[in-house]
C-alpha cells in the first residue's frame, strides 16, 4: 500500500504489486478503500480514472469465462496508474484498513447463513433449486407474511416447513427474541405435531367382498318354471303362424 499510495514510482509500484500474494481483484479493493486517506482532491480525480479502467479489465475477466490474462492490464492500471496520479512523495505513517466490503460481509454472515438454510429447506420441500428458492420463493414469503401478518398464515408456514425462530425472523422481519415470533413458532410446531399424530392414528379400512348366495323359495321356483313354459308355448304358436302364412 505504501509503494502505491505514498512512496514509490509507478514502475516500482507495479513491480512490487506482482510480489504480493493477493489476486488483482482483492488488491483493487484495498486500494479503492484506502486511497481517500492519502490523496488530495486533484490526485483522487486522476486516480479514480485509473481505478475505473482497472475495474473494466476485471469485469472482462469474469465476462469472458475467466480469462485471467486481463488481470495484467487491471494490475497495471490500479498500481502504476494510481501511483502516477500522486504528486510526488507522501511521507508519514498511515494506518491502512481492510476493505469495507469485507466488514459488510462479516456483519451479514449470520443473515446469509440463515437465508441459505431457509432456501435449502424450501428446495427440498417444493423441489426447486436453492438459487430459485433464494431469488423467488423467499421474497414472496417475505411479502405475504410481513411482520407475521396474517398470523394464521404464518403459523401454517411454520408447520409446513418447520422454521425456527431465526428463520421466521428473517422471513417476516420481526425480532427473533420477540414473544410474537416465539409464540408463532410454538403454535406452528404444535400444529405440525398434531398433523403427524392424526395421520398416524387414522384407521386403515379394508373392504372385503364376500360372495353372497341367494336361495329362492319353492314358490318362486314354481312361478319361474311356469313363466318359462308360457314363453315356450308362445314361441311355438308364433312359429306355426309363420309357417301357415308362408305356405
Amino acid at each position: 500500500m505504501d509503494a502505491v499510495l505514498k512512496e514509490d514510482s509507478p514502475q516500482t509500484a507495479q513491480q512490487k504489486s506482482r510480489q504480493v500474494d493477493e489476486t488483482p481483484d482483492t488488491l483493487f479493493q484495498w486500494i479503492e478503500d484506502n486511497i481517500v486517506q492519502e490523496y488530495s482532491t486533484e490526485e483522487l480525480s486522476q486516480a479514480y480514472s485509473s481505478l475505473s479502467n482497472a475495474d473494466k479489465w476485471l469485469g472482462r475477466v469474469y465476462s469472458s469465462d475467466h480469462t485471467y490474462k486481463y488481470w495484467r492490464y487491471a494490475n497495471d492500471q490500479m498500481t502504476a496508474g494510481v501511483a502516477a496520479s500522486r504528486n510526488g512523495y507522501h511521507g508519514g505513517w498511515t494506518r491502512w484498513g481492510p476493505p469495507s466490503l469485507w466488514r459488510k460481509l462479516g456483519n451479514t454472515r449470520s443473515a446469509r447463513n440463515t437465508r441459505r438454510s431457509i432456501a435449502e429447506e424450501l428446495a427440498d420441500e417444493i423441489i426447486v433449486s436453492v438459487e430459485t428458492a433464494k431469488t423467488s420463493i423467499i421474497p414472496f414469503l417475505q411479502v405475504i407474511t410481513h411482520h407475521c401478518k396474517p398470523r394464521d398464515l404464518t403459523v401454517t408456514l411454520v408447520s409446513v416447513y418447520g422454521f425456527d425462530e431465526s428463520q421466521l425472523s428473517y422471513i417476516t422481519g420481526s425480532g427473533e427474541d420477540t414473544n410474537k415470533v416465539q409464540d408463532i413458532v410454538s403454535d406452528g410446531s404444535e400444529k405440525q405435531l398434531d398433523g403427524l399424530v392424526t395421520s398416524t392414528d387414522s384407521p386403515t379400512t379394508t373392504s372385503s367382498s364376500t360372495p353372497s348366495t341367494t336361495s329362492s323359495s319353492p314358490d318362486e321356483n314354481t312361478e319361474s318354471d311356469e313363466n318359462t313354459e308360457s314363453d315356450e308355448n308362445d314361441s311355438s304358436n308364433e312359429t306355426d303362424d309363420a309357417q301357415t302364412t308362408l305356405f
